[in-house]
């Protein structure tokens, strides 16, 4: 696929996940694009970096590291309560994903997959709902695992389902490729879900609906993207060799990771490509019909209700 870049002079754009992988070429594309692009990473170092080859890589010096670690919601709200009110965001791309081989909880109880892919993202882009510019561009880099997520799968009494992971697992304890695909696939099933619920209140908001905000999930493709790099905490060897293998075919037949950033880029900055005001799910630039949990109108209020507090939403009210 190709890109076609759109003058982004006197645009922001905040990235998650920059420093590598698709989250830098999006970054990457933004930034040859003339915006003024935020590096939101876990590691400022290696964020350091990444900033370094960006502005060599595209003479753009409006650069910026920022420290946001999805896995601690301290973090994300931290993030945004220090935002510049004076700075109004254009482009929100919530990039940065991961998959888990062992059962882990996050410091605010939630399993890690399910708060870093889908609970944490939402946090933030309410968090900086209030500093969005009018025809704001929310992009959610999803995955076609979400069609993969069952209803059996999505409990909103439960999203982070520990009742049944408690069951089979210690807190730390590795599990097999399977379930770590599970997760994986649910997280992104509810991302989406959480997406077009944020999308609908925001039209129908007052205050924000005037604004034109849109909000939009992607595929990126099948792409050779760093996802995979965690080595695997456990004592099954069968599982060891087969994630392994899946890394070592996604790093062969997987696309680079600047063809990932296509789709992303092209929704980010796609008023201009007369992409419609209303939630949508693209793969490869053309809209696609998500899986029929995401088009669960009640399924997706039920989520938003428990995986969102009132005080995060209450900038919706």
């Amino acid at each position: 696929m190709s890109t076609k870049f759109i003058d982004l002079q006197g645009k922001t754009a905040l990235v998650t996940g920059a420093n590598v992988g698709i989250g830098y070429e999006i970054a990457h594309k933004l930034a040859k694009s003339g915006a003024a692009v935020y590096l939101l990473v876990r590691d400022p170092v290696k964020g350091g970096a990444a900033r370094t080859r960006l502005m060599d890589a595209t003479g753009n010096k409006n650069i910026h590291v920022r420290e946001l670690d999805l896995a601690c919601l301290t973090s994300v709200r931290e993030f945004t309560s220090a935002w510049d009110s004076s700075v109004p965001i254009d482009i929100l791309v919530n990039n940065a994903g991961m998959v888990t081989s062992k059962y882990l909880k996050t410091g605010d109880g939630h399993e890690i997959t399910f708060q870093v892919n889908a609970l944490a993202p939402n946090i933030l882009t309410l968090g900086l709902l209030p500093v969005l510019a009018d025809r704001t561009h929310i992009v959610n880099v999803s995955s076609c695992a979400q069609y993969d997520a069952t209803a059996a799968d999505l409990d909103p009494n439960d999203p982070n389902h520990h009742t049944l992971l408690g069951k089979l697992y210690k807190d730390g304890e590795g599990f097999p490729l399977s379930r770590t695909m599970w997760l994986y696939n649910r997280s992104k099933a509810v991302q989406l879900m959480l997406g077009r619920e944020l999308q609908r209140r925001l039209s129908a908001s007052s205050i924000y609906g005037p604004k034109k905000i849109v909000v939009h999930g992607c595929e990126p493709g099948f792409v050779a993207s760093t996802i995979w790099d965690e080595r695997p905490n456990t004592q099954d060897d069968a599982t060891v060799k087969l994630r392994a293998t899946v890394k070592k075919v996604v790093g062969v037949l997987g696309s680079v990771p600047e063809q990932g950033a296509v789709t992303p880029y092209f929704l980010a900055t796609s008023e201009r490509a007369k992409v419609v005001y209303n939630f949508g799910y693209w793969d490869r630039k053309v809209k696609r019909v998500p899986s029929q949990l995401v088009l669960n109108d009640e399924l997706c209020a039920a989520f938003w209700n428990a995986c969102t507090s009132d005080k995060d939403s209450e900038v919706l009210a």
